[in-house]
């Protein structure tokens, strides 16, 4: 189990500062190019990064709520219940909104679910810290 835990914090924070870059580059760092404004052309490997480090997070949690999550649940341990009830809604949600980022074509519909990403994986960043403090108190 404090294997896991490592291994959840690490994904964690490794996406979540690879994020932050991506995020400081893609809507912040532009260059000019032959036809106007571009994106960094670090952008898009920072972009792949992210995809590419997400399943991580993804498998860790699901090991992780399987001894953590749902051995809580089913005992009625339920200590930072609140922080933890947001981090489940938050990962499902961004998680789905990240999948849909991926597949959408409509470029309208698609600002709209990444504007819900930014805004949802936010919340997930902020809950998860609190929770992560909040544990080791």
């Amino acid at each position: 189990m404090e294997n896991d835990k490592k291994l959840v914090h690490i994904s964690n924070y490794t996406i979540l500062i690879t994020s932050i870059v991506y995020f400081i580059f893609r809507y912040f760092f532009t260059v000019e190019g032959d036809w106007g404004e571009e994106m960094h052309p670090v952008t898009p490997y920072l972009q792949k990064l992210h995809i590419l480090l997400v399943p991580l997070l993804v498998f860790t949690i699901g090991m992780f709520y399987r001894d953590h999550v749902h051995k809580r649940i089913v005992t009625g341990m339920l200590r930072l219940r609140t922080s933890g009830i947001i981090l489940i809604i938050s990962f499902v949600l961004m998680v789905f909104t990240g999948y849909l980022i991926q597949v959408l074509n409509d470029q309208t519909l698609r600002r709209g679910v990444v504007f819900s990403h930014l805004i949802i994986s936010g919340l997930w960043s902020f809950a998860y810290l609190y929770h992560h403090i909040r544990s080791r108190q």
